[in-house]
């Protein structure tokens, strides 16, 4: 079995890494590293990819930045090349970034076969980019693998048929228990001159916090009035647009210890080792909960609401009177309790072999192809968007044609017209 496994950012690597120590220890597959380059700084990803011993990728497609349309359509006539020349069975993503996209559109218009690791994660905020990528890529994918049980439903409530989602577990799990004995021993606070537990861990990058002035503003200006000292690796783009809205002298505030991006391991021990984490990154969260670390999100929606549901995180948007307050929350949480939700969280670890054998059995009977059944029959609750009259109820069959008995045999445009009308 030829798999091509896609990935072009740090996250993905760690997230796909477990499936690969899997697939790399089996005979039967045949395993094509792809990495597209979206993160572009690729001494970072040799670090990374050493860090998780794994191998080279076999090929680096080198897109590197762009804007979301330029950079995914880069990706999709490079990989398009590779995947043409070397005909895989299946193409395995991760994730939602601009790489998991493009290499699902690209597989599956190929008819090569997608198998999506951590489907069904839903923010219900298609502001965000990576809720678009999410979306469109579990719609493209033949196999889903669900991270999460609130996941896995996800994918139910949007007709996305049974037969394709496996509820595997959380692939990060698996590499957070590899890199934790790894990270823990390295202390690397204490080459900043900070002990263990005595500060802050802020990571910030995504678009709408960093593109926005007055959103920008608002978090540093939050991030400014902490007691403790803040450990900030700056991500070159937030650096970059704190320079072009003139805020660098609230980077240079007491609080904020700035640094590089760190590698996989060194991050790891400043997380460990954080007394809290400030973030608005998904995978960032997931570390925090699995290591017992309050986290409060720079974000009003997260894809990891059980993180939010356990009290292990709390979502305080870009605003500083929030963020001040989810800090305060965060410094007086009880480590030990967090701790012991944390090691429930995500569990039992695994998901990495468990996805592997998945794909090998699937393969084995002959269920790894493209297949053409649409949604399940089941029903679909349209809400009204404005002054509704109730929630319309369809059912509808495979052929997608309702069928409640007050609209007998009326196609979807139909229904459609009948419920904007109902709107």
């Amino acid at each position: 079995m030829k798999i091509a496994a896609v990935v072009g950012t740090r996250p993905e690597i760690v997230k796909i890494a477990p499936v690969v120590w899997a697939l790399s220890s089996v005979s039967e597959a045949e395993l094509k590293f792809v990495h597209t380059g979206q993160h572009y700084e690729s001494s970072m990803s040799a670090q990374i990819i050493k860090d998780l011993g794994l191998k080279e990728p076999d090929i680096y497609l080198g897109v590197g930045s762009g804007s979301h349309a330029q950079q995914t359509a880069r990706i999709m006539e490079k990989l398009e090349s590779y995947l043409l020349r070397e005909k895989p069975d299946i193409t395995l993503v991760v994730g939602d970034t601009n790489s998991t996209l493009a290499g699902a559109l690209a597989s599956v218009k190929l008819k090569i076969p997608v198998a999506h690791i951590e489907s069904g994660c839903r923010a219900f905020d298609m502001h965000m980019p990576e809720e678009v990528n999410r979306v469109l890529t579990d719609h493209c994918s033949q196999l889903l693998f669900a991270p999460t049980e609130a996941a896995a439903l996800n994918l139910a409530q949007e007709g996305i048929p049974s037969s394709r989602v496996f509820l595997e577990g959380n692939t990060n799990l698996d590499s957070f228990i590899y890199a934790k004995p790894k990270a823990e021993p390295r202390r690397k606070c204490r080459a900043l001159g900070l002990s263990p537990g005595e500060y802050v861990l802020l990571t910030l990058h995504r678009a709408e916090n960093v593109d926005s002035k007055r959103t920008l503003k608002a978090i540093l200006s939050a991030v400014s009035k902490i007691r403790e000292p803040v450990v900030f690796p700056a991500h070159p783009r937030t650096l970059r647009r704190a320079r072009e809205f003139s805020l660098t002298s609230l980077l240079e505030s007491k609080p904020i210890v700035l640094i590089e991006p760190q590698p996989y391991m060194d991050f790891m021990s400043l997380l460990l080792d954080a007394k809290l984490v400030l973030t608005d990154s998904g995978g960032v969260q997931e570390e925090a909960a699995m290591a017992g670390v309050p986290c409060v999100t720079l974000r009003e929606t997260t894809e990891w609401v059980e993180t939010v549901q356990l009290g292990l995180n709390k979502l305080a948007g870009t605003q500083p009177e929030r963020i001040l307050e989810a800090y305060s929350w965060a410094a007086g949480a009880s480590r030990s309790k967090l701790r012991e939700l944390g090691s429930k969280l995500y569990h039992p670890p695994g998901a990495g072999s468990r996805i592997a054998s998945r794909l090998l059995q699937l393969h084995r009977e002959g269920r790894v192809r493209l297949q053409r059944e649409g949604p399940e029959l089941g029903l679909v609750v349209l809400k009204a968007s404005r002054k509704p009259r109730g929630d319309v109820v369809l059912k509808f069959d495979s052929k997608m044609e309702a069928k409640p008995p007050s609209w007998p045999g009326k196609p979807t445009l139909a229904i459609y017209r009948e419920y904007r009308r109902v709107c």
